[in-house]
Protein backbone atom coordinates (compact mmCIF):
# COMPACT_ATOMS: atom_id res chain seq x y z
CA UNK A 1 0.00 0.00 0.00
CA UNK A 2 1.39 3.39 -0.99
CA UNK A 3 2.13 6.13 1.48
CA UNK A 4 -0.71 8.30 0.18
CA UNK A 5 -3.22 5.49 0.71
CA UNK A 6 -1.94 4.80 4.21
CA UNK A 7 -2.38 8.44 5.14
CA UNK A 8 -5.84 8.61 3.58
CA UNK A 9 -4.89 10.89 0.66
CA UNK A 10 -5.16 8.24 -2.02
CA UNK A 11 -8.15 8.04 -4.33
CA UNK A 12 -11.11 6.89 -2.23
CA UNK A 13 -13.25 4.36 -3.97
CA UNK A 14 -17.00 4.75 -3.72
CA UNK A 15 -18.01 2.28 -1.04
CA UNK A 16 -21.76 2.69 -1.20
CA UNK A 17 -22.64 3.05 -4.90
CA UNK A 18 -22.95 -0.69 -5.46
CA UNK A 19 -25.43 -1.02 -2.63
CA UNK A 20 -27.78 1.62 -4.01
CA UNK A 21 -27.81 0.24 -7.55
CA UNK A 22 -30.17 -2.60 -6.72
CA UNK A 23 -32.40 -0.74 -4.27
CA UNK A 24 -35.65 0.84 -5.31
CA UNK A 25 -36.51 3.46 -2.73
CA UNK A 26 -39.95 4.08 -1.29
CA UNK A 27 -41.96 2.16 -3.85
CA UNK A 28 -40.95 4.62 -6.54
CA UNK A 29 -41.70 3.11 -9.95
CA UNK A 30 -38.77 5.08 -11.34
CA UNK A 31 -40.69 6.35 -14.34
CA UNK A 32 -39.98 9.97 -13.61
CA UNK A 33 -41.97 12.47 -15.63
CA UNK A 34 -44.20 15.30 -14.56
CA UNK A 35 -47.60 13.65 -14.54
CA UNK A 36 -49.87 14.57 -11.66
CA UNK A 37 -50.21 11.96 -8.94
CA UNK A 38 -52.74 11.63 -6.19
CA UNK A 39 -51.18 12.79 -2.96
CA UNK A 40 -52.24 12.26 0.58
CA UNK A 41 -51.58 14.95 3.16
CA UNK A 42 -50.16 13.57 6.39
CA UNK A 43 -50.81 14.87 9.86
CA UNK A 44 -47.86 16.10 11.86
CA UNK A 45 -46.53 13.24 14.01
CA UNK A 46 -46.95 13.36 17.75
CA UNK A 47 -44.59 11.92 20.33
CA UNK A 48 -46.57 8.68 20.59
CA UNK A 49 -46.91 8.09 16.84
CA UNK A 50 -45.00 5.28 15.21
CA UNK A 51 -44.27 7.43 12.15
CA UNK A 52 -41.07 8.41 10.43
CA UNK A 53 -38.97 10.94 12.28
CA UNK A 54 -37.54 12.42 9.06
CA UNK A 55 -39.08 13.01 5.63
CA UNK A 56 -38.25 10.43 2.98
CA UNK A 57 -36.27 12.93 0.91
CA UNK A 58 -33.98 13.64 3.86
CA UNK A 59 -33.33 9.94 4.44
CA UNK A 60 -32.61 9.48 0.73
CA UNK A 61 -29.93 12.14 1.06
CA UNK A 62 -28.58 10.60 4.30
CA UNK A 63 -28.32 7.18 2.64
CA UNK A 64 -26.81 8.49 -0.60
CA UNK A 65 -23.49 6.97 -1.53
CA UNK A 66 -21.78 10.36 -1.71
CA UNK A 67 -22.94 11.30 1.79
CA UNK A 68 -22.03 7.91 3.30
CA UNK A 69 -18.59 8.04 1.67
CA UNK A 70 -17.95 11.50 3.14
CA UNK A 71 -19.14 10.21 6.53
CA UNK A 72 -16.79 7.23 6.29
CA UNK A 73 -13.84 9.53 5.57
CA UNK A 74 -14.67 11.68 8.61
CA UNK A 75 -15.08 8.69 10.93
CA UNK A 76 -11.83 7.21 9.65
CA UNK A 77 -10.00 10.51 10.15
CA UNK A 78 -11.36 10.89 13.70
CA UNK A 79 -10.25 7.37 14.65
CA UNK A 80 -11.43 6.80 18.20
CA UNK A 81 -11.85 3.80 20.45
CA UNK A 82 -14.07 0.87 19.49
CA UNK A 83 -17.60 0.57 20.87
CA UNK A 84 -19.26 -2.41 22.56
CA UNK A 85 -18.85 -4.56 19.43
CA UNK A 86 -15.04 -4.16 19.42
CA UNK A 87 -14.98 -2.98 15.77
CA UNK A 88 -12.09 -0.56 15.22
CA UNK A 89 -11.83 2.12 12.55
CA UNK A 90 -9.62 -0.30 10.58
CA UNK A 91 -12.34 -2.98 10.75
CA UNK A 92 -15.01 -0.60 9.43
CA UNK A 93 -14.08 -0.85 5.73
CA UNK A 94 -14.41 -4.66 5.60
CA UNK A 95 -17.67 -4.38 7.56
CA UNK A 96 -19.01 -1.90 5.01
CA UNK A 97 -17.98 -4.14 2.11
CA UNK A 98 -20.02 -6.98 3.60
CA UNK A 99 -23.00 -5.10 5.05
CA UNK A 100 -23.52 -1.94 3.00
CA UNK A 101 -26.73 -3.10 1.29
CA UNK A 102 -28.32 -4.02 4.62
CA UNK A 103 -27.19 -0.74 6.21
CA UNK A 104 -28.63 1.39 3.41
CA UNK A 105 -31.87 -0.61 3.34
CA UNK A 106 -32.29 -0.28 7.12
CA UNK A 107 -31.70 3.48 6.91
CA UNK A 108 -34.25 3.86 4.13
CA UNK A 109 -36.95 1.67 5.65
CA UNK A 110 -36.51 3.08 9.16
CA UNK A 111 -35.45 -0.16 10.80
CA UNK A 112 -31.89 0.92 11.69
CA UNK A 113 -31.28 0.57 15.43
CA UNK A 114 -28.12 1.91 17.07
CA UNK A 115 -26.16 -0.38 19.38
CA UNK A 116 -25.64 0.36 23.08
CA UNK A 117 -22.72 2.64 23.86
CA UNK A 118 -19.65 1.52 25.75
CA UNK A 119 -19.22 3.38 29.02
CA UNK A 120 -15.74 4.52 30.01
CA UNK A 121 -14.68 6.71 32.92
CA UNK A 122 -11.90 9.24 32.48
CA UNK A 123 -10.37 11.47 35.17
CA UNK A 124 -11.40 15.12 35.37
CA UNK A 125 -8.65 17.75 35.65
CA UNK A 126 -9.93 18.90 39.04
CA UNK A 127 -10.40 15.42 40.44
CA UNK A 128 -13.23 12.94 40.13
CA UNK A 129 -14.27 10.94 37.09
CA UNK A 130 -16.26 11.76 33.95
CA UNK A 131 -18.43 9.15 32.24
CA UNK A 132 -18.05 8.88 28.45
CA UNK A 133 -20.26 6.94 26.09
CA UNK A 134 -18.44 5.44 23.10
CA UNK A 135 -20.70 4.47 20.17
CA UNK A 136 -19.82 1.70 17.72
CA UNK A 137 -18.04 2.65 14.49
CA UNK A 138 -21.17 1.91 12.45
CA UNK A 139 -23.24 4.16 14.70
CA UNK A 140 -20.61 6.89 14.28
CA UNK A 141 -20.86 6.47 10.52
CA UNK A 142 -24.65 6.87 10.65
CA UNK A 143 -24.41 9.81 13.09
CA UNK A 144 -21.93 11.56 10.81
CA UNK A 145 -24.10 10.92 7.73
CA UNK A 146 -27.10 12.40 9.56
CA UNK A 147 -25.08 15.38 10.77
CA UNK A 148 -23.86 16.21 7.27
CA UNK A 149 -27.44 16.39 5.98
CA UNK A 150 -29.22 17.92 8.98
CA UNK A 151 -26.70 20.55 10.07
CA UNK A 152 -27.13 22.78 6.99
CA UNK A 153 -30.92 22.51 7.42
CA UNK A 154 -31.13 23.06 11.17
CA UNK A 155 -28.19 25.43 11.62
CA UNK A 156 -27.68 27.31 8.35
CA UNK A 157 -24.90 29.87 8.13
CA UNK A 158 -26.16 33.23 9.38
CA UNK A 159 -25.90 35.33 6.25
CA UNK A 160 -27.58 38.40 7.73
CA UNK A 161 -24.90 38.83 10.41
CA UNK A 162 -22.14 38.29 7.86
CA UNK A 163 -23.63 40.96 5.57
CA UNK A 164 -24.11 43.33 8.50
CA UNK A 165 -20.54 42.89 9.71
CA UNK A 166 -19.22 43.54 6.18
CA UNK A 167 -21.15 46.81 6.00
CA UNK A 168 -19.88 47.90 9.40
CA UNK A 169 -16.25 47.32 8.49
CA UNK A 170 -16.40 49.72 5.55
Amino acid sequence: MGREQQQGRGRQRDLFDEARKGLRCHDDPGGGGTAARATEERQAPTAGDETRALPLQVMDEVASSANLNRAYKRVKANRGAPGVDGVTVFDLLPWIATNREALIASLLDGSYQPQPVRGVEIPKPGGGMRQLGIPTMVDRLVQQALLQVLEPILDPPDRTNAATSCRRSR
